[in-house]
């Protein structure tokens, strides 16, 4: 069901994506191009979603709050890589989560260029097309390829200064499945929305790797 409510406007999604950087010159009209496309996707996503299973709402994943959500709800992030969507980077996902008792539990993430969906959960491993999905086993920060979402400046000097590689998807939950598949050592991301925090505790775990914090705390609740 949550699969199927996503790819319900994959196809609309893509064709005003494959339009972006040709009627998107300044950035007053990218931000407006972006909402209305955004809007049409979580419109019709919610639809799908609330005729399969009207009994629990659908909230946006910027405005949810796990103080004060409902006991069960959807989650729903449209369109995630808004600056990779605009620009014609094809490299942007929708993320579709299930809450119980303020709690995540079961998230896709659904890749709208390569149409594959990788799953979480916090009772089974997290797994996508090619098979359950594992951190790769590299131990040496200097060989590593770090993977970055709005890091302050000084500690990506840090993080040149120590690790192999840095790369700057644009994509959070994408970086969290290129995590999970061996496409990067290390993901590294600053002011997460809680959504995005329940999503890292939720998959991260799952793959056999720790979440952590600047200061070296194990947690990043």
């Amino acid at each position: 069901m949550a699969l199927r409510s996503i790819q319900s406007v994959r196809e609309s999604v893509l064709l005003h994506a494959n339009r972006a950087p040709g009627c998107t010159p300044l950035q007053h009209n990218m931000d407006e191009f972006f909402r209305r496309v955004y809007s049409i996707a979580d419109k019709q996503i919610k639809h799908e979603l609330q005729r399969a299973d009207p009994s629990r709402q659908v909230l946006s994943a910027f405005d949810f709050d796990p103080a004060n959500s409902p006991r069960e709800a959807w989650i729903l992030d449209a369109i995630c890589g808004k600056e990779n969507f605009v620009r014609g980077i094809r490299h942007y996902c929708a993320v579709l989560g299930y809450i119980r008792d303020s709690t995540l539990q079961h998230a896709v993430i659904v890749d709208y260029t390569s149409d594959q969906a990788f799953y979480g959960s916090r009772t089974e491993k997290s797994f996508s097309p090619m098979g359950s999905m594992r951190v790769s086993d590299s131990h040496d920060l200097s060989q590593s390829i770090v993977a970055m979402t709005d890091v302050d400046s000084s500690y990506q000097s840090l993080l040149y200064r120590h690790c192999g590689q840095l790369r700057q998807f644009g994509c959070y939950p994408l970086d969290l499945i290129a995590l999970g598949c061996k496409q990067v050592d290390i993901i590294c991301g600053s002011g997460l929305t809680p959504f995005e925090v329940d999503l890292t505790n939720l998959f991260v775990p799952s793959f056999g790797a720790v979440c952590g914090d600047w200061s070296g705390g194990v947690e990043v609740r």
